[in-house]
């Protein structure tokens, strides 16, 4: 039986495979890179969406919005290793963590994990307006999501939480974890994406979770280089395909940035990976 997020890819070329023998985990295939990109054209197009027809349109929902676009051309950076195979996601979902609005000013202030589910053929609107209906779900102080829960249960029954996870890891490794708690996974995502703007931090390098699917992680911060200006800090499971191929995928992602007019139609086609 096959997993119920992904479907196994078999053609790809042997090297590509060989890939996962060699480097059998996530923390030792990361390759990391900063995109500086011309944010000048970004926050003129933000300017012009501002308080007119559709959506509020931010940085956030642009860079979410052209990596869904890249992924539905480039289907290739939308893939995951689980104990040594290569599967295609099944869709494209994007995780990250939004704060909730209960904070009384002592302590930490509480946040939650999100994940939000695309097919690829989304415009930035479209795109946009399903980010915000998460954030204001997930920011309700007596909302907790399926992660919330799920944790809390787990966090509740003295000295087993360890062994739980533990035998979670194992049902993943063996392609037997209930679809269920995928769907409730956060580390089960195509992209984990941290706004680190947002609270006026710079861009970072964050790490790949071990456990789940998650083969990109996407950190939005304010430059080191360039005054004023954005960066985003790309980390990559380097498993998934070679190198020309992110290039690619990433030249057409920062045009998608820098040209967010372009997100404004549905693509033509959402294109398929290789069996």
């Amino acid at each position: 039986m096959g997993r119920s997020d992904g479907r196994r890819i078999r053609s790809i070329d042997p090297i590509t495979r060989f890939m996962g023998y060699i480097m059998k985990h996530r923390w030792d295939s990361c390759n990391q890179v900063t995109w500086e990109f011309d944010s000048d054209k970004v926050d003129a197009y933000l300017k012009a969406r501002k308080g007119g027809e559709g959506p509020h349109i931010t940085l956030m929902a642009v860079i979410i919005a052209a990596y869904v676009r890249t992924c539905s051309q480039f289907p290739f950076i939308n893939r995951f290793l689980v104990n040594k195979r290569l599967y295609a996601h099944n869709d494209i979902s994007v995780s990250f963590v939004t704060l909730k609005s209960d904070w009384d000013g002592v302590g930490d202030q509480p946040e939650t994990v999100v994940k939000v589910h695309f097919d690829g053929s989304e415009t930035l609107d479209e795109v946009a307006e399903r980010l915000e209906a998460a954030i204001v779900l997930n920011r309700a102080p007596d909302n907790a999501n399926s992660v919330d829960r799920i944790a809390g249960s787990i966090l509740k029954l003295p000295g087993l939480p360890s062994s739980i996870v533990g035998f979670l890891v194992w049902l993943e490794k063996h392609g037997k974890l209930p679809a269920a708690l995928i769907e409730a996974s956060p580390f089960h995502c195509s992209m984990f994406f941290t706004n680190m703007a947002s609270i006026r931090g710079p861009v970072l390098y964050h790490h790949l979770y071990e456990f789940g699917t998650c083969s990109t992680f996407l950190a939005l911060g304010f430059s080191t280089t360039r005054p004023r200006s954005f960066a985003l800090g790309v980390t990559l499971d380097e498993r998934i395909t070679n190198g020309a191929g992110f290039v690619r995928a990433s030249r057409f992602m920062e045009q998608m940035i820098t040209h967010p007019d372009k997100l404004e139609t549905a693509p033509a086609d959402v294109k398929a990976d290789i069996a």
